[in-house]
């Protein structure tokens, strides 16, 4: 057996839990070889494992025997065929070895007297060389558009890819490719991670289960997976980017939620009547590239501006999102993973509830005489006016993090002590957590560990009437305050906060000897399980104080994410995704941009739409009549631009050289409506030596606007 002595020691935890074992270190006492790579009797070790181990603590030189009978190399001497050679490394590289072959191996330490320390004899079994192919969790995303992420592995480095198939239907097919209701042939791929992207495939829920073959066979994945239907905001009629213009931080900021104060003043044309299933069902919002984004409405307002949370992944300077609205028939998505990152969120908004907690802990919280607020940092808030205004909230796990950040709102001209966010429980028990709170017009925060705490106390005065964004955070280090994003005091101290603490928290009061109830308006009150870093608190003043200008909007669009003049929406109606390559998939000599411009099928086959060029007759010149973009802006004929495109009509006498302009040609009058947004104008031939001409010719030129 391999001599090792292993040291422990114990560590004691200054926070009052129990102390652990902490695994210091091995020490090698042997003089035979020890720890074999592969591990002895392992199962599966590759066609060409490299050999190591730890030589004896007196070795100089090692002599290594190896073949596939355990008998024979324990008995084997150097003079055996087994014997591979005497070595002054202590790593061997074999290979390649058959597949699914055991093999054995020793290593005699050999030191500087030439004295022998014979090793123990190993295994280790080279396995099977049947590729591995492992997957994911398979997503939809926008247009259509789905992404596979798998992981290969060929076994074999003799091999540089394996052949893939991904197989799926609605129905489970197992390990038999012909009980798949389809298959795609991804191709060859080499080891290593992928993601793989596939457009257009059905909608609904759908199984699927990849496929890897080699020289050496076939695997499928371990089981089958399930790619769950989606949201595909390319169904969205209309949308605006957003970006993040604000944000004076250098870091990068991880879930972190975004007030958008929703309205035509931040998005030009936004307008709540086009919400197609109302009130804000059909409200979404995504990343740039239509990966959703999750979203709570705190306050919905149709004749002015809605307030909404929206959790950006990964917000810096510049970052981008969308807003989405126009679609029938959906319903608004689940809010609470809004708050993920968060352990308690009270918006303290009547229109919501006062006491509702959003974030996904749902506490249980009760409201004491508390009415709404009309002079909070955002419309919806609590006004608290003392004995007996507070909520109580329930304990719960959540609310007892190892460290901690409580962030508020608040405006107060009171003084004395005024209890913001609490848990401690001095009067009749110990269960002190922390207290969040003003004293004499400072901002306060006191966290306990298991046997005192700390107290950080602001520079600036907060009972001055003006609303202030304070918060208070420990991360196990040093406690800080900070008033208006800016750190206003801090202090050293280490530790923990107090662990299994069951009192209640509350909002607006303590629960010690004295309540110290709040007296004014409180918003937006917070608690996370994570100290957040200062970058953080001030992008979140930055964002929710009044007149924020945080993000900045685009006048809203009809969707164009994958950037071909093509409406998303419109794609889709024809196609399973908006993300194909052929310019003219029906064969009719019609690209697909000119048969959206001209509003034809591009799928059908049809012949062109109508367009008629008309004689002069009794008076009336030339009229040359085709169909449109409707909703568009600029003169017909010349400079009419709809959908971002521009339609321009030239007319020639020889078709070599071709006349446009307000010099050559005037819209009719003729404005005809037709169905799927489109029209159907005039323009008349005005030059007099064109018309003059014994033949008149015209033709469409559509191109993208500028």
């Amino acid at each position: 057996q391999d001599r090792i002595l292993s040291i422990y020691a114990q560590e004691t935890n200054p926070s009052g839990t129990p102390p652990s074992p902490l695994h210091v270190l091995d020490y090698h006492v042997s003089r035979a070889a020890v720890l074999p790579q592969p591990l002895d009797a392992a199962t599966d070790a590759g066609p060409a494992p490299l050999l190591s181990w730890t030589a004896g603590q007196t070795a100089v030189a090692h002599d290594v025997y190896f073949g596939t009978s355990a008998t024979a190399i324990a008995a084997a001497t150097t003079a055996s065929p087994e014997y591979v050679g005497r070595l002054n490394t202590t790593s061997l590289a074999r290979g390649p070895l058959p597949a699914s072959t055991i093999h054995y191996w020793r290593v005699d330490a050999v030191d500087a007297a030439g004295n022998k320390t014979p090793g123990r004899v190993w295994s280790f079994d080279t396995g099977s060389l049947l590729p591995a192919i492992g997957q994911g969790a398979a997503v939809r995303s926008y247009g259509g558009r789905s992404t596979f992420p798998i992981d290969i592995d060929l076994k074999d480095p003799a091999l540089a890819t394996g052949d893939v198939v991904l197989h799926y239907g609605t129905t489970d097919g197992g390990g038999d490719p012909a009980e798949w209701d389809h298959a795609v042939d991804i191709g060859p791929l080499g080891p290593g991670g992928h993601s793989l992207v596939l457009d257009g495939l059905p909608a609904g829920t759908l199984r699927h289960r990849f496929r890897i073959t080699t020289v050496h066979g076939s695997s499928w994945t371990a089981g089958s997976g399930t790619l769950a239907p989606a949201d595909d905001l390319a169904l969205w009629s209309r949308s605006a980017p957003l970006q993040v213009t604000g944000y004076s931080g250098s870091g990068t900021l991880a879930d972190f939620p975004v007030l958008v104060r929703l309205s035509s003043a931040l998005v030009p044309g936004f307008d709540p009547s086009e919400m197609l299933s109302p009130p804000h069902g059909d409200l979404r919002f995504s990343t740039p590239d239509g990966r959703l984004l999750a979203h709570e409405v705190e306050r919905w307002d149709p004749l002015g501006t809605s307030l909404v949370w929206v959790k950006i992944p990964s917000l810096s300077a510049g970052t981008s999102l969308r807003v989405w609205w126009g679609r029938s028939g959906v319903n608004a998505p689940a809010t609470r993973p809004t708050w993920s990152a968060f352990h308690g969120v009270w918006h303290l908004d009547p229109a919501l509830g006062v006491a509702t907690d959003s974030s996904t802990h749902e506490h249980a919280a009760a409201a004491t005489s508390v009415a709404a607020a009309g002079d909070g940092a955002i419309p919806g808030a609590g006004s608290f006016t003392g004995s007996p205004s507070a909520i109580a909230i329930d304990d719960d796990n959540a609310l007892n993090p190892a460290h901690i950040p409580v962030e508020a709102w608040i405006r107060t001209t009171a003084s004395g002590t005024l209890s913001i966010f609490n848990k401690d429980q001095s009067a009749g028990g110990n269960a002190r957590v922390w207290q969040f709170r003003v004293d004499a017009g400072k901002l306060q925060f006191l966290p306990f560990n298991a046997t005192a705490n700390a107290t950080v106390t602001s520079i600036a005065n907060v009972n001055d009437g003006q609303l202030h964004h304070v918060c208070g955070t420990w991360d196990g280090t040093t406690a800080r305050v900070y008033v208006d994003g800016v750190l206003s005091a801090s202090t050293a101290f280490s530790g923990t906060l107090r662990a299994n603490q069951s009192n209640r928290a509350f909002i607006g009061r303590g629960e010690n000897a004295s309540a110290n109830h709040f007296n004014g308006t409180l918003d937006e009150v917070r608690l996370s399980p994570v100290a957040r870093p200062a970058d953080w608190i001030r992008a979140s003043w930055e964002s929710q104080k009044p007149a924020a200008t945080f993000l900045s909007g685009v006048p809203a669009e009809m969707p164009d994410l994958d950037g071909d003049l093509l409406p998303d929406l419109w794609e889709l109606s024809h196609f399973a995704s908006t993300f194909g390559s052929d310019p003219d998939p029906d064969r009719d000599g019609l690209e697909t941009l000119l048969e959206f411009a001209l509003g034809s099928d591009p799928t059908a086959g049809d012949t062109p739409p109508q367009t008629t060029l008309r004689a002069a007759t009794g008076g009336s010149p030339v009229e040359f009549l085709y169909p449109q973009r409707a909703g568009g802006s600029g003169a017909i004929g010349s400079s009419y631009n709809a959908a971002g495109l521009r339609y321009a009509v030239e007319f020639s006498a020889d078709l070599t050289v071709w006349h446009q302009g307000p010099a050559v040609l005037a819209w009719s009058g003729r404005r005809e409506a037709l169905p799927d947004g489109m029209e159907r104008v005039g323009v008349h031939l005005i030059d007099p030596v064109l018309a003059a001409a014994p033949k008149v010719f015209a033709r469409l030129r559509v191109t993208p606007a500028d």
